[in-house]
């Protein structure tokens, strides 16, 4: 209830102060005979103590009190300027309603608590200001973009370096690469040039390799040339043989030309008719066998890396039981062409044997006894080996057979079929395959017979020579299979004779391509390699082991067992 009696005399006295003022106004113009009737009002009212709440009365002098404050503030900080005008009275007239105007909006301004400093006006001054302002931000955001752009210019000019010297570095990357690879292709022709320097020197081994075969062809030649007389050969230092052609281009026929010399001290030298081989004849006999040796290896790459693990294991040192060779049963060929040349060197029959089922008969020939020197081996200086061949009995063939056989055979050929062991090579016209497919349904000893001629059907390894873990033969066999070797089953792999002391086990022979006369090129069957193991026959078995020969164990072959190994070079199927 005070509070609303104070509300209302407050606008009592604001309209009674607004009427007040104007009069004031009007008779004097000026604000400061307001405040000063103001304050002389307040202390009237102050010190007259009229009746009503003294509460609401303080308010209200407070009040004043405050308004004459800001008002002498206002008051203070800007002058009041006032234009007076030509026409007074025009003047006058509108003094006492903008007195009274004002009066009621600074009583508002005050009701509501708003001062002039709160109000702004907008001036030429404030807009430059306002301007100088907004300019000074606008330069400040200029050189921040500015800055931003100095900036992002250097990471981009950085940028620019690093791929500028990663293109560089690319291009050195190249050009090592390219050095790298000129390095390469250099080394690659060194390499290229150090392989032809090898095989330069391997042609000179083969050269030197050939050239010793070509004395041995030319006399075997000289041999045959004489009608297959037994004689003894010089000692070494009488062998005095001019060969001038390469040994590369040397032929099937070797002629006589410059051998006179020879010939006559071959004339003179005294004959021997069987016995003991000593000298120069020993030497040449194991010559020959080498070169049949190494023709086979050559041919043969699967014996060859079977020989050549015996001859690592243990540091074995190699012997030999028998070499084995096929050929045909007509005219000048045949078991003769062979084995006369080898009985000449002391070489005796041993035994036949007849295979009905591949229409062959064979013979073998023990070797002549021959000094061997302690720990003596292979052809050099070992135990020379026995020497088994076969002969297709060409009568027993359909006559279509028959046919295909005569017509590469040349006559008087034979004489040279141990040239033709030697050197590997066919001394008839190389069949066409339409031929040897013929042959090969009928009989596939005669058809490998005509494919390969001379050339060393198998060789068999002398188990009981060896010295070490090869000197048993099932170690041999359980050795072979471990390294995934194919072994002739037919007959069992180990194969053992009636009286159990001969025993055998042979691989299945390397298989190769041939291109025969008609163009055709066809894998056939070559030859096979075998282990052969002779025991001590019973009426020796009390010789002490140092002192066993040869001649106290097992001799010959087994029938059965030579029938089952002669499957290994079956075309048909595998044994």
């Amino acid at each position: 209830m005070a509070m609303q009696t104070g509300i209302g005399l407050s606008r009592i006295f604001l309209l009674a102060g607004a009427g007040y003022t104007g009069t004031i106004m009007m008779k004097n113009g000026k604000l400061s005979d307001i405040l000063g009737e103001l304050q002389s009002l307040v202390k009237g009212m102050e010190s007259s103590g009229e009746e009503g709440d003294s509460d609401v009365s303080d308010a209200i002098a407070a009040q004043v009190r405050r308004l004459a404050m800001e008002v002498r503030q206002l008051a203070s900080a800007r002058q009041i300027t006032v234009m007076n005008g030509v026409s007074g009275a025009n003047l006058q007239a509108l003094a006492v309603p903008a007195a009274a105007l004002g009066a009621v909006g600074y009583g508002y301004m005050w009701w509501k608590g708003l001062s002039f400093t709160d109000l702004m006006y907008v001036t030429k001054a404030n807009m430059a200001t306002a301007v100088a302002n907004l300019t000074k931000n606008l330069e400040q955001v200029s050189a921040t973009l500015a800055a931003a752009k100095r900036h992002l210019t250097q990471k981009i000019q950085n940028m620019d370096d690093k791929v500028e010297k990663q293109i560089d570095l690319s291009k050195e990357i190249k050009n090592q690469v390219t050095l790298a690879r000129g390095d390469i292709n250099s080394l690659e022709n060194e390499l290229q040039s150090l392989n032809d320097l090898i095989s330069g020197l391997d042609g000179k081994l083969d050269t030197l390799e050939y050239k010793q075969d070509v004395t041995n062809v030319c006399m075997l030649h000289l041999y045959n040339y004489f009608g297959g007389k037994s004689t003894k050969l010089p000692d070494m230092e009488q062998l005095q043989l001019p060969v001038n052609q390469k040994a590369r281009n040397l032929r099937g026929d070797v002629g006589t030309k410059g051998l006179k010399n020879f010939a006559e001290q071959l004339l003179i030298s005294n004959d021997t008719e069987g016995g003991a081989t000593t000298g120069a004849s020993e030497t040449f006999l194991r010559n020959v066998l080498e070169s049949i040796l190494k023709t086979y290896l050559r041919k043969n790459p699967t014996s060859k890396t079977i020989w050549e693990l015996v001859q690592s294991m243990d540091n074995e040192k190699i012997c030999y039981d028998h070499f084995t060779f096929r050929t045909f049963k007509v005219d000048s060929y045949g078991i003769d062409s062979l084995s006369s040349f080898f009985m000449d060197y002391g070489y005796k029959i041993g035994g036949e044997l007849d295979f009905p089922k591949n229409k062959t008969n064979a013979k073998w020939f023990s070797p002549p006894d021959v000094h061997v020197p302690h720990d003596g081996h292979g052809l050099t200086n070992g135990p020379l080996p026995r020497i088994v061949i076969a002969e297709v009995l060409l009568d027993q063939l359909s006559p279509e057979s028959q046919g295909i056989i005569r017509k590469y055979l040349k006559p008087e050929g034979g004489k040279q079929a141990v040239l033709s062991s030697t050197l590997g090579s066919l001394i008839w016209e190389k069949p066409t395959w339409t031929d040897f497919k013929q042959l090969a349904k009928e009989n596939e000893f005669a058809a490998w017979t005509l494919s390969h001629g001379y050339t060393m059907n198998h060789l068999a390894f002398s188990v009981h020579q060896f010295k070490h873990r090869l000197s048993d033969i099932r170690f041999i066999k359980q050795y072979l299979e471990e390294k995934e070797f194919k072994l002739n089953s037919d007959g069992g792999v180990l194969k053992v004779s009636q009286d159990g002391l001969l025993l055998q086990v042979s691989s299945i022979s390397d298989k190769f391509a041939v291109e025969f006369a008609d163009g055709v090129t066809e894998t056939i069957p070559a030859s096979y390699i075998e282990f052969t193991q002779r025991l001590v026959l019973p009426q020796f078995k009390d010789v002490p082991y140092d002192k066993i020969k040869e001649f106290h164990r097992r001799e010959a072959f087994e029938l059965d067992s030579a029938s089952h190994i002669m499957e290994s070079t079956r075309f048909t199927a595998e044994v």
